[in-house]
């Protein structure tokens, strides 16, 4: 009897300690860098309304794209942001991809502000290159985006 108690006692330290708890999807962990994901809707992007904000700055980190966004408001807080992708892909070298943010914003101060957002821009890869040019409305020249 004591052999059997052993045997499981083992068995279960065994299972406990082998398990280490990070073997997230590389999926999860990329959305847990990332506040949000981009958005491939090529229907809403051409009727998405006039800008109402501005880029402050973008830089793509790993792949995430951040994004400091300015506009007028009480702290940003209720702003809804979304990156949008039109879906189309211009057949260049590297090839290219047009974006734009979607911005709502329905608070009445009028302070401006400046708010950071960032977005997994890694469903934006396209095949072996390796790297795409992102065109995004706001911005006069197009982020090079490496993966």
């Amino acid at each position: 009897m004591k052999k059997y108690m052993a045997i499981l006692l083992a068995i279960y330290l065994i299972s406990l300690f082998s398990c280490s708890g990070d073997d997230d999807s590389s999926l999860t962990s990329q959305q847990n860098q990332c506040d949000k994901v981009v958005e491939i809707i090529p229907e809403g992007f051409y009727t998405l309304p006039p800008i109402q904000h501005t880029i402050n700055e973008a830089i793509i980190e790993d792949d995430c794209l951040k994004l400091k966004i300015g506009g007028s408001g009480c702290d940003g807080s209720t702003w809804e942001i979304k990156l949008i992708d039109s879906g189309d892909i211009a057949e260049s070298l590297p090839e290219q991809r047009f974006l734009k943010v979607e911005f709502e914003n329905d608070e009445e101060c009028d302070a401006i502000i400046e708010i950071e957002v960032s977005f997994d821009i890694s469903p934006l890869q396209l095949g072996e290159s390796g790297e795409i040019i992102l065109n995004l409305n706001e911005l006069s020249e197009g982020l090079n985006y490496k993966y």
